[in-house]
């Protein structure tokens, strides 16, 4: 079976509420024109005859960030493009977490809107988005999405549709927000940005709000087909989906209707050395720049997703690892078939995994597992400590209860689960205590995985908090202790601060 993923790339700040994307060379008044209400009549119009064109102007009704992904192969070749026309919010903006909110009342204030008009923001998008968020060290594809191919034919009220095909004759597709190059009109040298265009070897997509005048694709000229893709479902059924969205947790739904362009060639999608997303024009066969640097530099905490790996199913690069970590990380690493290699890493205290594609309920998996265990590595799985060599016993203790195991007076030490009935988990270590390694989880949804002594935090340490913000560093009592890293997710902002069991030291 061909192995694929699903990745948002970037989001365009829109103020003219329209996703333009182009061939570079199209001329200024070359294109097809459409709103969001005429794509979808066109799903339902028999005799609607697709079009060649180099430009296509989709027109929403609201300002915003018009996010578009990409789906890759297994060697991360890009295969298809797709665009969102009704979602404003896009992946990596600050507005991202407001999403269920703001598209519900979108929604509303559109009923009362007179016909043809547009939701304007109250400041130019590209200052009201900031994209740090888009600017993470791991990528989560979406691999939940059915959004094209055969199960999405499957569903009765699904439909995909020919819109037209693209002619590209400069090797670049172009996304921008008023579909352009020169809409200033201010004598703009045309040739000299194309000159400059073309020979870039890395591609990015919209970067912390500076970068937003315009995106390039690199792809082979020829034609490209383009698609409508829609789910025909009621308003209410739109909102349903809307208000189960936990953007925090990036857990979302796709909106339709979305645009596809396909049977894309001569892109590939990899991360440059700061881990950003970028658009390279070959196949690199080789681990992404931001892991080879990792590497390179010694780094200590290790972290990889697919987008690192030579391909989505390898982990060569493991035996690359010859000196001592601390821990390595693994994101969405949802292809890997054989897992063996995971023996190679010998000097590390920790190995985490987050949804990523190992079942320990698999035999050869767990034989795996068992004998990283042995070697006193600590193995975390979806946030939770995890040993499979460990005999489970199990007692009531402390308001809940204990599974792991006891000493000859019955009480917990070494590695063990204590579940409460109020729904806090710990899984780890014990010594009548809390005590080494260990995750506590709240049933609010935040996390420590990190060191304990006698029933307190203390040590290195990540906590993850319900609201919003990512703390690494050391605790000590219970409290922030000595330098630590706090990142807020909604804004991608990083503050490095210190603290003395809990008061921070204020730099004079």
């Amino acid at each position: 079976m061909t192995k694929s993923a699903l990745y948002c790339f970037s989001s365009i700040p829109q103020a003219a509420a329209s996703v333009y994307f182009y061939d570079f060379n199209k001329d200024k008044n070359d294109g097809l024109k459409y709103k969001v209400e005429e794509i979808i009549k066109i799903l339902k119009d028999n005799s609607f005859n697709p079009l060649q064109t180099n430009s296509y102007d989709i027109s929403s009704f609201a300002d915003g960030a018009y996010p578009f992904y990409v789906k890759i192969n297994n060697s991360k070749k890009v295969d298809t493009i797709y665009f969102e026309l009704r979602n404003s919010c896009g992946w990596g903006s600050s507005m991202f977490f407001e999403r269920p909110e703001r598209l519900v009342k979108e929604r509303e204030m559109k009923k009362n809107m007179p016909e043809g008009y547009q939701l304007d923001m109250t400041l130019a998008p590209a200052m009201a988005v900031k994209f740090k968020t888009r600017n993470r060290k791991g990528y989560n594809s979406l691999e939940n999405w059915t959004i094209d191919g055969n199960e999405f034919i499957k569903n009765k009220k699904a439909i995909k549709k020919r819109l037209g095909r693209l002619l590209i004759r400069s090797n670049l597709i172009v996304l921008d927000d008023t579909g352009n190059i020169d809409r200033l009109d201010e004598n703009i040298d045309k040739k000299k940005i194309y000159k400059k265009a073309i020979k870039q070897t890395k591609y990015y997509g919209v970067d912390d709000g500076l970068s937003f005048e315009r995106l390039y694709i690199p792809v082979k000229n020829k034609s490209y087909p383009v698609y409508i893709h829609h789910i025909f479902r009621s308003e209410k059924e739109e909102l349903k989906d809307l208000e189960s969205d936990l953007p925090i947790a990036e857990f979302v739904s796709p909106i339709f209707p979305i645009i596809s362009i396909q049977d894309v060639e001569g892109c590939y999608l990899s991360k440059d050395k700061d881990a950003k997303l970028i658009f390279i024009k070959k196949e690199e066969k080789k681990i992404s720049e931001y892991l080879s640097n990792q590497i390179t530099k010694k780094e200590k905490n290790i972290k990889v997703c697919q987008l690192d790996l030579e391909n989505l199913s390898s982990l060569t690069f493991l035996n690359k690892l010859n000196y001592k970590l601390d821990s390595i990380t693994f994101f969405n690493l949802k292809n890997i078939d054989d897992w063996s290699l995971l023996l190679k890493i010998k000097n590390v205290k920790t190995i985490s995994f987050y949804k990523c594609s190992l079942d320990i309920t698999k035999k050869i998996n767990a034989d795996i597992i068992k004998k990283i265990n042995k070697r006193n590595i600590n193995i975390v799985i979806e946030g939770l400590v995890t040993n499979l060599n460990v005999k489970l016993i199990e007692i009531p203790f402390e308001g809940g209860t204990y599974s792991g195991e006891i000493n000859s007076d019955g009480m917990p030490e070494g590695y063990g689960q204590l579940s409460y009935e109020d729904g806090r988990l710990y899984t780890g270590t014990f010594k009548g205590k809390f005590h080494g390694f260990g995750s506590y989880v709240l049933p609010s949804g935040s996390v420590y995985i990190g060191e304990w002594k006698n029933g307190n935090q203390e040590g290195s340490a990540i906590f993850t908090s319900k609201d919003g913000f990512r703390y690494v560093g050391k605790f000590k009592n219970n409290k922030y202790h000595g330098k630590g890293e706090f990142y807020i997710m909604q804004t991608g902002e990083k503050i490095i601060v210190e603290h003395n069991e809990g008061e921070e030291i204020k730099k004079k």
